[in-house]
């Protein structure tokens, strides 16, 4: 059976957004500049990974001191960044402020099984091809129920009014991350 690509657990939903764009970035490896939000994200994942592992290994670090990886990154970004209207500096304030609640206030209500894991790749028969599915989850937590995938968001529309994770239009994301991290451990 004919294999149809790899595709990446955080970019399969936008296949249903424009098929085109996932197309360009995802098959044939097109990129544009990561946007400013984008890299603040990128930033705060490596801040609080560098937290979340320290304590998993059971070598705690304080927020101060993952706000070092959190600043480190933000400052020497891996790709273009499209700062725009923003200004790394402004970015700097924002996610400082998010990496300290985070690190004080949701990671020590949670226990980790690991953090930024490679997943093992999962190939998917389909009527036309094999699909082969990848994936670094940013957490896998341990809950009443067993473990489950936890993605780590930052965008302005992460969190509802209420203060509950917004999960639409990341579902599909989750469950392909669940199937992963499954697999892996």
């Amino acid at each position: 059976m004919t294999n149809l690509g790899t595709i990446r657990a955080s970019a399969w939903a936008s296949i249903f957004d424009c098929a085109h764009r996932f197309y360009w970035q995802n098959m044939m490896g097109l990129r544009t500049p990561s946007s400013s939000a984008a890299h603040l994200g990128t930033s705060l994942h490596a801040g609080t990974a560098a937290f979340d592992q320290a304590r998993l290994d059971g070598s705690p670090i304080t927020a101060d001191d993952a706000a070092g990886v959190f600043v480190d990154t933000l400052r020497h970004p891996q790709e273009d960044v499209a700062w725009g209207d923003d200004s790394p500096a402004a970015a700097e304030k924002i996610g400082l402020t998010l990496h300290t609640n985070y690190c004080t206030q949701i990671a020590p209500a949670h226990e980790y099984r690991a953090v930024e894991l490679t997943c093992e790749a999962l190939d998917v028969e389909t009527e036309s091809g094999i699909i082969t599915l990848t994936g670094t989850t940013d957490r896998v937590r341990v809950t009443p129920k067993g473990l489950g995938a936890a993605d780590l968001k930052s965008g302005k529309r992460a969190v509802d009014k209420d203060g509950r994770a917004v999960t639409k239009g990341h579902h599909l994301q989750l469950g392909i991350y669940t199937f992963l991290a499954e697999k892996s451990l």
